[in-house]
C-alpha cells in the first residue's frame, strides 16, 4: 500500500494505491492520525483489493471523529462496500481524484508514506 497526501485547501486527500488488506491498512491509519482535526477525503481510485481489516481501518477513523469522504472507489472496493453495507455509513463521492473543489494548491503533494511506518506521515 503506497500512500501520498495532498492538501486541498480545508481538506486533506490521502491518494492510496496497492490492496488495502491486513498489514497494509496501517499505513492509512498512520497517515491519518498525523491529521487529527483536518478533514480527510481517502481516494481509493487505485486500490485493487480490500479485506476486512481495510475496511476496519475505514470504520475506525470514523468513529475516531475524523471527517472522513471515501473518493472515487475502485470496482472492487465499492463492491465491498455495498456487500458490507457500508455504503449507507461512510460517505462515498465518485469525482475527479485531483481534487475536491477544483482548488488544488500547486506544490502541496507530500512524499510518499509506505507501509512501514508512521514516521513520514509528520510531514503532512
Amino acid at each position: 500500500m503506497l500512500v501520498t497526501a495532498e492538501d486541498v485547501g480545508n481538506i486533506v486527500i490521502l491518494h492510496c494505491a496497492g490492496r488495502l488488506v491486513r498489514g497494509e491498512e496501517t499505513s492509512v491509519l498512520c497517515a491519518a492520525i498525523h491529521l487529527r482535526g483536518r478533514n480527510i477525503a481517502i481516494d481509493l481510485s487505485n486500490v485493487d483489493g480490500i479485506d476486512a481489516a481495510g475496511v476496519g481501518a475505514l470504520l475506525a477513523l470514523q468513529a475516531a471523529d475524523v471527517y472522513l469522504k471515501v473518493l472515487n472507489p475502485s470496482t472492487a472496493v465499492r463492491e465491498v462496500l455495498r456487500i458490507t453495507k457500508l455504503e449507507s455509513v461512510l460517505e462515498i463521492v465518485d469525482q475527479q481524484a485531483s481534487s475536491t473543489n477544483g482548488t488544488a494548491t500547486p506544490g502541496a503533494q507530500s512524499p510518499a508514506l509506505t507501509q512501514t511506518g508512521c514516521s513520514a506521515a509528520a510531514a503532512v
